[in-house]
């Protein structure tokens, strides 16, 4: 299923998540467990089935309680980490400016509070840079994008007002992305002059008319976005029938 030439992936889990309080007051959001299992313990097993060697975790809030959770291996791929000491004044774009190194070398970006199918990284056009996608639903935040015809994102904003309109082709950020070598140079690149406050959505946006993305949508396969305590409960819903995740995925390995 995966034949794709990517073998580093970036997980950005530095923030504190104070929507998920008071969860994130005992422990950092990467590691808040859906149906028994951590999402960041998740995150790094689909990525292993990926084919990704090299797992790269951003950390700030509760930096400790990741690197012991994790460890420096698991599923079958190495683990760093890169800490990020400004995390609480900062955003992602400057956590994955930090990964700057990782992005040149073509990478898996995967924001630490998603959980998602590993078949998810298998879609889209290989050698393109890629943002997974699901259709925009009524009343959810977040990176909404249009289409042309091919696939380009043309368009991004972000919401912030659930009750916002929707446009009937409006998609929504999974928060996962594939980046090529070339594309994660440029992104690199961009991000060394961002600012503090901003998200890597942003930066992306601003370069779409010289730097395509395209985007693979999700179709049948699960993911969802760990907000608040609705978002919760709404993921161990949609991942409630699952086989059992191998003891090399659940623990270090």
């Amino acid at each position: 299923m995966f034949d794709l030439d990517i073998k580093s992936a970036i997980i950005l889990a530095a923030g504190r998540g104070n929507r998920l309080r008071p969860l994130t007051d005992a422990a950092p959001k990467c590691l808040t467990e859906i149906n028994g299992v951590p999402l960041i313990i998740r995150a790094i097993a689909a990525l292993s089935a990926a084919g990704v060697k090299s797992v790269n975790i951003v950390i700030g809030y509760m930096g400790g309680a990741v690197r012991q959770a994790v460890g420096e291996s698991l599923a079958g791929a190495a683990v760093r980490y890169i800490e990020n000491p400004d995390y609480a004044t900062t955003n992602t774009a400057r956590s994955l400016a930090l990964a700057g190194d990782t992005l040149r070398a073509g990478a898996y970006v995967v924001e630490g509070d998603v959980i998602f199918d590993p078949q998810i990284l298998a879609l889209g056009p290989v050698g393109n840079p890629v943002w997974y996608v699901d259709n925009f639903p009524r009343g959810m935040t977040g990176s909404q994008f249009l289409t042309d015809e091919t696939g380009r994102i043309v368009f991004h904003n972000i919401v912030r007002d659930r009750a916002a309109p929707v446009p009937s082709s409006a998609l929504k950020s999974c928060g996962l992305l594939r980046l090529t070598p070339e594309y994660g140079a440029l992104l690199a690149e961009w991000l060394t002059s961002s600012r503090a406050d901003e998200y890597y959505d942003d930066v992306i946006r601003r370069h779409l008319p010289d730097a395509p993305v395209y985007a693979a949508l999700v179709g049948s396969y699960r993911w969802w976005e760990i907000d608040d305590a609705d978002d919760l409960a709404e993921a161990e819903r949609r991942f409630s029938h699952e086989g059992r995740l191998t003891a090399s995925a659940r623990g270090r390995g």
